[in-house]
């Protein structure tokens, strides 16, 4: 297989408190693995969701949720949305996220993932996403509102140079 790296728009998701969920799963009586249950749950429930749209693609592993959708400059607003659907959806069942959103190169197949856009989400949700936010990185913003105009852009603020998802 000739692996190939193309551009597709990516969030990475921080599960807040992963530590605490499977120490309480792992050490405590059967009652404390509602917490695990539930981020089972929204898990199974976003796979489902992303199963069904065209080129979309959901992991989980560990603390961390990496959703990927191939890089269409007149989709961003749409994987905005879902950004902001898949963050939803983790705090329906009382999942807190934090979380970067980033566009680069990328490959994905099966289990396996190589990708710079996910890295990149990486430093900027580690570096500025400090509470339950999704942060947009400047690439991400320059290359899909290269006018600096994201009136129509399902963003929620601009907090301090970050750009809020």
């Amino acid at each position: 297989m000739d692996i190939r790296l193309d551009y597709h728009f990516v969030l990475f998701l921080d599960i807040l408190g992963y530590k605490e969920i499977i120490s309480r799963a792992a050490n405590g009586p059967s009652t404390t693995l509602s917490s695990l249950n539930r981020l089972y749950a929204a898990f199974s429930e976003a796979k489902g969701r992303y199963g069904g749209i065209d080129g979309y693609d959901v992991k989980q592993f560990s603390d961390s949720v990496i959703l990927s959708a191939p890089f269409d400059i007149d989709k961003a607003d749409s994987f905005l949305t879902e950004v902001a659907v898949t963050q939803r959806l983790m705090l329906k069942y009382g999942i807190l996220t934090g979380g970067g959103v980033s566009v680069g190169k990328h490959f994905q197949e099966n289990d396996f993932v190589a990708s710079q856009a996910v890295i990149d989400a990486y430093e900027i949700e580690q570096a500025v996403a400090k509470f339950p936010r999704v942060v947009v990185t400047e690439d991400f913003l320059s290359l899909c509102y290269p006018k600096q105009d994201y009136s129509g852009a399902p963003l929620s603020s601009f907090i301090a140079g970050a750009h809020s998802a």
